[in-house]
């Protein structure tokens, strides 16, 4: 079994209290610590899925890479061969160590795992940290705080696939409509609002974030004023209703508090 580091340890568990962080003099490792197995990729398909010797197809938790279109190349997303090359480098035809994550499949039946390669680090965060990737959390995740810090890590220095303008999240004073597609928008929390049901930050007086009080009760944001004033970046997809503007919210993911993130952020710095 694998066992975390202290201070990868503690990072997950401190990550609630952002202000109690030690200082360290290099990039925490996400290593997991359920069950792990030995395994041996037979096939990279892309940045973020391999097929096993035994046949088993891999999507890895926690992480998305740009697109491979195999049937037609020119639509290949920016940065989608990059992640493929990466990620067979840090594979380098050595067995890899797997831990199935909390929720074991997707909704294409793939395993849901964390890699670990032969040098003893995580391949999903380590592609998170040089760029070839972006958080996405699926149900439950052991890892997804640990895995904040290396996106924002590789976000804020605009590495890889941050460099893409589109990816900039859009100003909530700028929205002009819904939108079907999960995206990214930025604002100050100008007020929290809670009655019977239902919790909603709202940001830029305009755009209302939440969604019911049993869900917001379980996130790691604070569902009360002391937030207002806080730069967020908020992900999921924007609807209308009731002639309000909203983003309903189903897990800690979706929020990006800037200013708290930064303040243990700045207290790590990835391996040369």
């Amino acid at each position: 079994m694998f066992q975390c580091s202290l201070f990868s340890c503690l990072i997950i568990l401190l990550a609630l209290a952002p202000c109690a962080l030690v200082r360290a003099a290099s990039m925490i490792d996400c290593l997991p610590q359920a069950s792990v197995s030995q395994v041996t990729v037979a096939q990279i398909h892309d940045g973020d899925t391999v097929t096993l010797t035994d046949n088993k197809r891999v999507r890895f938790a926690g992480i998305d890479t740009p697109e491979i279109d195999h049937k037609v190349p020119s639509r290949n997303e920016p940065f989608a061969l990059q992640a493929r090359s990466r990620l067979d480098q840090l594979i380098a035809n050595q067995p890899v160590a797997l831990a199935v994550d909390r929720r074991p499949y997707d909704r294409h039946g793939r395993t849901l795992g964390h890699l670990v390669n032969h040098q003893g680090k995580n391949i999903n965060q380590q592609l998170l940290l040089e760029g070839y990737a972006r958080l996405m959390v699926v149900g439950d995740n052991d890892l997804w705080r640990c895995y904040s810090v290396a996106e924002w890590l590789a976000r804020r220095s605009k590495t890889g696939i941050w460099q893409q303008p589109e990816l900039t999240p859009t100003p909530v004073a700028d929205i002009t409509s819904a939108s079907k597609q999960w995206r990214e928008y930025r604002g100050v929390v100008s007020k929290f609002v809670r009655n019977q049901n239902h919790s909603w930050w709202l940001l830029d007086n305009k755009l209302w974030v939440g969604g019911e009080n049993q869900v917001i009760d379980q996130l790691t944001i604070p569902a009360n004023s002391a937030v207002e004033g806080e730069d967020w970046i908020v992900r999921g997809v924007l609807y209308q209703s009731y002639g309000k503007l909203r983003i309903r919210v189903n897990h800690s993911s979706q929020i990006i508090r800037t200013h708290e993130i930064e303040k243990w952020v700045d207290k790590v710095k990835p391996e040369a």
